[in-house]
């Protein structure tokens, strides 16, 4: 799936959060070189994932992870790409900011493109749903997280993610 989708409301709005909230102190491309060959990199058509995910988590390493993660969400403004945006939005899981992660992987699931590969195990509904499950498990609320499991677990029954997700959900009061 590396064809860019059309502009989304939702997601462009989500987008200009994650511009909003993390470009104060972010590098610049003309001030960091990592941030400028990212940026570079990102106009390429279909630029290769590895490759970003890489140059990410170097900019990461060298303390530059703002300015990275701003520029690729500039570019996902212009062109969005399913991997790109689950790439960011685990990121922001990670770290920076969970509720913009958790937000952009809803808006990420809205989508008519990544709606018509529902049923592929390895695509990003099934990433983005146990992304949100993990995030939200983590943030306390069980009961939400249950759902993005079970959404794994009926395209995959033996996800193990999935599994241990969906017990972790029941243990901390998800359950009936």
């Amino acid at each position: 799936m590396n064809e860019a989708m059309p502009r989304d409301p939702a997601l462009d709005q989500v987008l200009r959060g994650v511009l909003a909230r993390l470009s104060e102190g972010a590098a610049l491309p003309r001030e960091h070189t990592g941030v400028a060959a990212l940026t570079r990199l990102l106009a390429v058509d279909t630029p290769p994932l590895g490759m970003i995910d890489a140059q990410v988590r170097e900019l990461s390493r060298a303390g530059y992870l703002r300015g990275a993660l701003v520029s690729l969400a500039g570019q996902l403004r212009l062109r969005p790409r399913p991997e790109l945006l689950l790439l960011l939005a685990h990121e922001l899981c990670d770290a920076l900011a969970p509720e913009l992660g958790i937000e952009l992987a809803r808006a990420l699931l809205t989508l008519p493109a990544v709606e018509a590969g529902r049923w592929s195990p390895g695509g990003p509904y099934v990433a983005a749903n146990l992304l949100l499950g993990e995030s939200l498990l983590a943030a306390g609320e069980a009961l939400a997280a249950m759902r993005h499991f079970e959404a794994v677990l009926a395209i995959d029954l033996d996800h193990p993610r999935a599994l241990r997700g969906y017990n972790a959900a029941l243990r901390r009061g998800a359950g009936p």
